[in-house]
């Protein structure tokens, strides 16, 4: 009895299946689309001849724990009131693409005039607050490294630190700084010119609490990667008599 409706019914699906393939809608096409999207080349810029890190250029932001270098896959979202919060992970990659690659943008403070003197307006310095914000052709709007103070309904979803999370918000909680890596020299180097690709500390200005990533997998339409968190890991090495 409800043959020929069943008949209208298939023919009214693979109809809207035509369409749904047509506008590229169909999930597995929409996934290939932000793949090809996220990790189109990028080029970074040439190292400096005084070897410091500048400002406004695209930079990869590796991890030591993991070996893996900041990403974001910008479907992994969620909303939370009027902000969207999206995942930050760290990916293993041997090239810089769209979504590993990174632009420090500076804040202004009092010190820019006495930088700018010295001919370093464009230098990243130890202390000096700064913005990690997206690749223009990856995000328009950009998109902002973020974290908040650590509570029952704010951390980081496996390992259960504070939570970091790109947003299109660059507001208090968007704002990092570089620290030196050893901590005897550390507060001697406030100020001074940070090298590039030498190991250093980024800490988020409003918690002061480091930037972290450690092997607890994280998974996404990119694969298996490691979950990205702000936490002050420590190092205990044996006593010796």
């Amino acid at each position: 009895g409800n043959w020929q409706e069943e008949l209208v019914y298939e023919a009214d699906k693979k109809k809207s299946l035509d369409a749904t393939k047509s506008s590229g809608g169909l999930l597995s096409q929409h996934i290939m689309a932000k793949a090809k999207h996220h990790t189109a080349d990028c080029t970074l810029a040439p190292l400096a001849s005084d070897g410091f890190l500048r400002f406004g250029q695209a930079v990869m932001l590796q991890n030591a724990e993991t070996n893996a270098f900041l990403s974001i896959d910008a479907d992994d979202k969620a909303q939370v009131g009027s902000e969207w919060k999206i995942a930050a992970t760290t990916a293993p990659a041997t090239k810089p693409v769209r979504r590993n690659a990174w632009i420090l943008t500076p804040v202004p403070s009092a010190d820019d005039e006495f930088w700018a003197s010295k001919g370093e307006g464009d230098v990243v310095h130890y202390g000096q607050k700064f913005l990690i914000q997206s690749l223009p052709e990856l995000a328009d709007p950009p998109v902002y490294l973020s974290s908040q103070q650590l509570s029952p309904t704010c951390l980081s979803k496996i390992t259960r630190h504070q939570e970091v999370y790109f947003s299109q918000l660059g507001r208090q909680f968007a704002l990092w700084c570089c620290c030196y890596a050893h901590p005897e020299y550390r507060f001697e180097m406030e100020g001074q010119a940070v090298k590039a690709n030498t190991p250093l500390i980024i800490r988020h200005t409003l918690t002061n609490v480091p930037l972290a990533s450690s092997k607890a997998k994280y998974g996404n339409d990119f694969g298996s990667e490691f979950e990205v968190c702000c936490h002050k890991h420590t190092t205990v090495h044996p006593k010796h008599d």
